[in-house]
């Protein structure tokens, strides 16, 4: 037992308060894992709606509830041109058994319909519960036409028109029975999933530009940032999607000292800016969010190839070499926590071993995150005691703690070779 202020205490509630007095410094406190937790949300809630608008979700449902209203709509014509539009006869047998029935229009399109509006194409591939991503994977690209970038082709609507009747026969012919609302519900089901997608992304894309103006700004004032190159989305990304830098446009932008530095990022950030490469006066580079193929020949003379991503790295122009290299991430739920951590060190294990096995210098490495739970900092300091980690910084403490940004920009400084 230990004795303290006339109270008994076990050792295992004195070894406790102990390990709690020794937490890395980069350990969030619970008011700043509350902060980061609000601002995600906010964050994540202001990109949503500003997604909902520029899609016009109520505009499309409107749409489709006038479909039924005009004046050339059948639904004894569909019927018998089911096979034709591929429409399964016995799934509008199921809209005629709901009550009130309803009306095949709200589930089932003609290839008109999506020539005179192309918004529908968004509407029935969610209805049928079908990602922008698959519907390339199968040859069936929609992406041109719900972005507003090119009108669909008489074929290409048939063909889609044909295929998302085809999946939603299927899916009302399983469940056998269809609410009033059901189609809407079906609609917005597939579309939060992918806008979930989205968020995600914007998660680690927030954070990272974050980061950057920091970096920027710092540099600036020190005279040592030459250019900015960056990427700004073209059209409405409604999800995850690998082909998305397709429609990006990607800019370079030269600094000269007498630039409103601060302004441009914000008019670049209030764009969903993605940040790619910050070039210095000294010759070293930041790149963000690189694919990276290392190749090496072994004592033997056999081929190595080595490839992995990375979130942040510096290197010597026109070198292969990484004098640092970092993996961020953005995301602010404690409970998610411990999967950031384990992907992260996997990510940078891989670093390691592409160096060791290609005969390279390994980086100095660091990890950054927008919390760090007590375990994870653990985790993180052990890594760092161990040789493997250079460093690890809280991006919550970077924006709060002036004293703690500046140390984080020293460092930068470093690794940048200042």
């Amino acid at each position: 037992m230990v004795r303290k202020k006339g109270k008994l205490k076990t050792i295992d509630m004195f070894m406790k308060e102990t390990q709690a007095e020794y937490l890395p410094s980069f350990t969030s406190t619970p008011n700043e894992i509350r902060l980061a937790v609000e601002r995600n949300a906010i964050s994540r809630g202001t990109l949503l709606v500003k997604v909902i608008m520029a899609l016009d979700i109520e505009g499309i449902l409107k749409i489709v509830e006038r479909l039924p209203k005009r004046t050339d709509y059948d639904q004894e014509d569909l019927y018998q041109n089911a096979s034709e539009l591929g429409i399964n006869p016995s799934a509008l047998n199921v809209l005629d058994r709901s009550d009130p029935p309803t009306p095949y229009a709200y589930y089932f399109s003609t290839p008109n319909w999506l020539l005179e509006n192309p918004d529908l194409i968004l509407y029935y591939r969610n209805v049928a519960m079908i990602s922008r991503k698959v519907m390339n994977g199968i040859g069936l690209k929609t992406d041109a036409y719900e972005d507003h970038l090119q009108s669909p082709t008489e074929g290409s609507a048939r063909e889609i028109s044909k295929y998302l009747n085809e999946v939603i026969s299927g899916l009302v012919t399983t469940i056998d029975k269809v609410s009033p609302n059901m189609h809407i519900q079906m609609f917005l089901t597939n579309l939060g999933d992918a806008l979930g997608g989205t968020a995600r992304n914007d998660v680690g894309r927030s954070a990272s530009a974050l980061i950057v103006r920091y970096i920027a700004l710092h540099m600036h004032i020190k005279g040592a940032l030459k250019s900015i190159v960056y990427g700004i989305k073209e059209g409405t990304d409604t999800e995850e999607d690998e082909n998305a830098q397709q429609n990006e446009g990607v800019y370079e932008t030269g600094i000269t000292q007498d630039l409103d530095l601060a302004s441009l990022l914000e008019n670049l950030e209030r764009q969903r800016v993605k940040y790619k490469e910050l070039h210095f006066h000294n010759g070293i580079s930041l790149f963000l969010d690189r694919q990276i193929r290392w190749n090496s020949v072994s004592d033997r003379g056999e081929q190595i190839s080595k490839k992995f991503g990375v979130d942040f790295h510096t290197t010597e122009d026109n070198s292969e070499s990484m004098r640092w290299a970092a993996e961020l991430k953005g995301g602010a739920d404690p409970a998610g926590s411990d999967e950031h951590w384990k992907t992260a060190t996997e990510a940078l294990n891989r670093i390691i071993e592409a160096s060791k096995d290609t005969g390279r210098n390994a980086p100095e490495l660091s990890f950054i995150a927008t919390i760090f739970v007590e375990r994870v900092a653990k985790a993180a300091q052990k890594w760092i005691d161990e040789g493997k980690l250079q460093s690890a910084y809280n991006l919550t403490k970077i924006q709060e703690n002036e004293d703690y940004r500046r140390s984080f920009l020293l460092d930068i400084e470093r690794f940048l070779n200042y």
